[in-house]
C-alpha cells in the first residue's frame, strides 16, 4: 500500500506521525514537493507540519526544497506558529544543516528582510552552526573523499 494511501486510512495520531515522518525519506524532487505541500494542507494538523518539514531535510535535495518551501510559504508558516516554540523548531530543521557562507548569508538576509523575534535565537544558532559545517567540511573533506575512494 502507498504511504499516501496508509496516512488517508490511519486513525491513531501515533500511526499518521510515524507515517508522516517515513513520508520525508523520499527522494524523487516531486514527491518531496508534495510531501511539503502535505505538511501544510488540511491533512495535517497543524502541530505535526514541523515534523513532516524536518523529515524531509535528510537529502542535500530536501534541505534545499525544504528552505525554498519555507521562504515561499512563509506567511502561512509564520501566521500557524505566531512566533511559538513550533516556528522555533521549524526554522531549526530548515536551516542548520547547509555547509556554505553563500547559503548562511541568504538565511541571514532572508531573516533580517521577515523578522522572527521569537526565533531569533534559533537563527544565530543556524548561521553558527552553517559555519561551523563549512570549516568542518573544509578540514575533513579531503580526507573523507580519500577514505571514501579507497573502500572500493
Amino acid at each position: 500500500m502507498h504511504l499516501f494511501q496508509l496516512l488517508s486510512a490511519a486513525d491513531l495520531h501515533e500511526e499518521r506521525v510515524r507515517i508522516l515522518r517515513s513520508l520525508g525519506a523520499v527522494r524523487n524532487k516531486d514527491l518531496i514537493q508534495r510531501v511539503l505541500d502535505l505538511s501544510l494542507s488540511k491533512d495535517v494538523r497543524s502541530q505535526d507540519t514541523v515534523f513532516v518539514i524536518s523529515g524531509v531535510t535528510g537529502s542535500v535535495e530536501g534541505r534545499e526544497l525544504t528552505w525554498q518551501f519555507v521562504q515561499d510559504r512563509w506567511t502561512d508558516l509564520h501566521d500557524r506558529y505566531k512566533g511559538g516554540f513550533l516556528l522555533a523548531r521549524l526554522i531549526k530543521f530548515s536551516t542548520e544543516s547547509f555547509v556554505t557562507e553563500e547559503k548562511a548569508k541568504e538565511i541571514e538576509a532572508f531573516f533580517v528582510k521577515n523578522p522572527a523575534p521569537a526565533g531569533e535565537r534559533t537563527i544565530q544558532q543556524s548561521l553558527e552552526n552553517i559555519r561551523l559545517n563549512k570549516k568542518q567540511l573544509e578540514r575533513d573533506g579531503p580526507a573523507i573523499k580519500v577514505f571514501l575512494k579507497n573502500l572500493k
